[in-house]
């Protein structure tokens, strides 16, 4: 056996040598040619029994071997060809198995090819229709109707001539419509696709199901053919007739498989108010109830490129934002009768809103219980430039989930969404919530998601002054607030090296806006120059005095702290101050008080002091005028 060791070069265009190339045994190159094919390659390689060559294959890192034709010379050497066009960059070997008596094993040369791909989108320049724009190339996504051939299939993508079939039936009686995509369609009527609606039956029940059509020709049609768009839409019109004059349960019926072999691109939807069905994935009915004995009922058709996200609505109040940008923007469209109110924040107070979009917060009012999923069909929204004011801001987010870290350093970290009763800090915004975010001072601009633009830059932090850091307690201590009407809130006070006594937006968190809803509690710590705080991050000291404020409305009852006493500092007596009365709060884990109803305000003291302090009765200009050890009050 003889192992035949050959250098291969690509001849194109841009000529593409391969690298790392395996060669031994005083084998060489009598020539390279190209093929007619461009990127091919025949090798000519001369040495010894050649006239013995079994086989030559070329295989590929993962085993998948071609077995590649040769040719004998009389000359006393070896040629074979083979092309390049069809392969991916990575390393490859060649197998070629000379006999002279027997054929027991093989060994193997090797190369590794490199094709060059300008874009590095992992497909080869000489198959890569844009080689400078890593967005397009063969097997690529090609967003109909941009223009652009994304794919490499010589033309933008379009949808299809296609036909799908409606069944309406209530009660015994059923209708049929079917709507479809033809290139060459008008907007109006077009005999050769389009069926008039035939006249309505004899009896005194029936179900009739059409196509309104208002572009000229018969108004309303069994057959609608439309020509393709990014965006096609049909309006279905049911009329019925029944005996009872009660409530009927009625059904449209759809073949999944007639949408299935769609680009995928294309998603096919029935749209019922603010109810919308995905035809594609969901099989493969829909009902609905009407009343009386007589009436119609409006539905949609929609074949789009658009998305469906769904927007959870809690009861009585729930705080949203859309992440699409919905056909129809009227507050009626998109979360449907079951909504009475929609507010949203305009920097000073709340105020309604007929119409939503996508960026900004909104409070929505649901009207009965419970809980429900509205599903908002419209274009999606994968990033956008969040501007914000000074203060307080109601905002929404782009689809996915997306973090505050990359937002100006004047803007706080840390949002806060509403969840049936009480708001949930985070450090990132997603799709389908509203958000409190507050910005210090200063308005500010910042990217949230993708859509091509850059991302803001953080600036610099500025140098803090830890001079006024001491050897004193480190600590955090969380407080969960609690109220009888089910309302809750959160406040945290912590030690933080760098703090200062104002507000610092890498550190402290604001107290957002009370809830636009009947009952509401918070809690917070009241920081320099009156900033509510949601939580205070303040420098280490030997003795701290800090202010805690609670606010609520509702009816009368129990409110209460609750904190973990392990998180307390040894070496410090940490108290909770009410009026007269001092909780010990390593020794407690709660307290609670009784509210009054309606709104009010009440407001308490977190003092932190080392164990061998006095504790100061009596204070003018902040001298202390009367102190007594700690154990007389103890």
């Amino acid at each position: 056996m003889r192992q035949l060791f050959v250098v291969l070069a690509v001849l194109s265009a841009a000529t593409i040598v391969p690298t790392n190339v395996g060669a031994d045994h005083g084998l060489g190159i009598t020539s390279i040619t190209p093929t007619s094919g461009g990127y091919g390659v025949t090798v000519d390689v001369y040495g010894y029994g050649f006239s013995h060559v079994q086989s030559v294959v070329l295989r590929d890192a993962w085993w998948n071997a071609w077995d590649m034709g040769y040719t004998y010379h009389d000359d006393g050497h070896l040629s074979f060809e083979f092309t390049l066009d069809w392969a991916s960059a990575g390393d490859y070997t060649i197998v070629v198995t000379s006999c002279d008596y027997y054929c027991t094993e093989a060994q193997y040369s090797y190369f590794t090819y490199s094709p060059e791909d300008a874009d590095q989108d992992g497909s080869p320049s000489h198959r890569d229709c844009a080689d400078g724009d890593s967005m397009i190339y063969p097997g690529a996504r090609d967003w109909p109707y941009d223009g652009i051939d994304q794919d490499c299939s010589g033309a933008d993508a379009r949808l299809p001539d296609f036909r799908g079939s409606l069944r309406v039936s209530l009660g015994s009686n059923f209708d049929d419509a079917t709507f479809g995509i033809a290139e060459d369609a008008t907007a109006g009527f077009d005999p050769g696709y389009d069926t008039p609606q035939p006249p309505t039956p004899i009896g005194s029940t029936f179900t009739e199901a059409y196509f309104v059509n208002l572009a000229g020709g018969p108004q309303n049609l069994s057959t609608s053919v439309q020509k393709d768009a990014l965006s096609v839409t049909w309006d279905l019109q049911m009329r019925w007739q029944q005996e009872c004059n009660c409530t009927h349960y009625g059904v449209v019926y759809w073949n999944q498989w007639e949408f299935n072999w769609l680009p995928p691109e294309f998603q096919v939807y029935l749209v019922d108010g603010a109810t919308v069905y995905d035809l594609r994935s969901k099989c493969c009915y829909h009902h609905f109830y009407v009343n009386g004995g007589s009436g119609t009922k409006d539905l949609r058709i929609v074949v789009s490129t658009d998305v469906v996200e769904y927007v959870y609505l809690s009861y009585p109040w729930s705080l949203v934002s859309l992440p699409v940008t919905p056909h129809n923007a009227s507050v009626g469209s998109v979360f449907g009768d079951a909504v009475d109110a929609v507010y949203t924040w305009d920097g000073v107070s709340y105020v309604p809103v007929d119409t939503v979009q996508p960026g900004v917060g909104y409070w929505v009012h649901l009207t009965r219980c419970c809980s429900t999923m509205v599903s908002v069909l419209g274009t999606p929204v994968d990033g956008f430039d969040l501007t914000l004011s000074p203060g307080w801001n109601l905002v929404g987010s782009p689809r996915g989930c997306h973090s505050l870290e990359s937002a100006p350093y004047s803007v706080s970290r840390t949002a806060f969404r509403w969840e049936w009763s009480g708001y949930l800090a985070q450090t990132y915004l997603c799709g389908g919530s509203g958000y409190w975010v507050y910005s210090h001072e200063t308005a500010a601009t910042f990217r949230l998601g993708s859509n091509g633009a850059a991302t803001l830059a953080t600036p610099a932090l500025p140098t803090l002054d830890s001079s006024s850091e001491s050897e004193a307690a480190a600590f955090e201590l969380p407080l969960a607030l609690t109220d009888a009407t089910g309302a809750k809130d959160a406040a945290t006070l912590r030690t933080a090296e760098g703090a200062t006594n104002g507000f610092d937006a890498a550190l402290d968190v604001p107290e957002a806006p009370r809830a636009a809803a009947d009952t509401w509690a918070r809690a917070y710590f009241l920081g320099e120059n009156g900033f509510a705080l949601d939580q205070s991050a303040v420098a280490p000291a030997s003795t701290s005095v800090f202010q805690l404020v609670v606010e609520r409305e509702g009816a009368a009852g129990e409110t209460r702290f609750a904190w973990e006493s392990a998180t307390l500092p040894e070496g410090y007596v940490v108290e909770l101050v009410d009026g007269m009365t001092r909780v010990d709060m390593r020794e407690a884990a709660s307290y609670a008080w009784a509210s009054p109803a309606g709104l009010s305000t009440k407001t308490f003291h977190v003092v932190v002091r080392p164990v061998s302090d006095s504790v100061c009765l009596a204070e003018l200009d902040g001298a202390c005028l009367v102190a007594l050890p700690v154990g007389i009050l103890s």
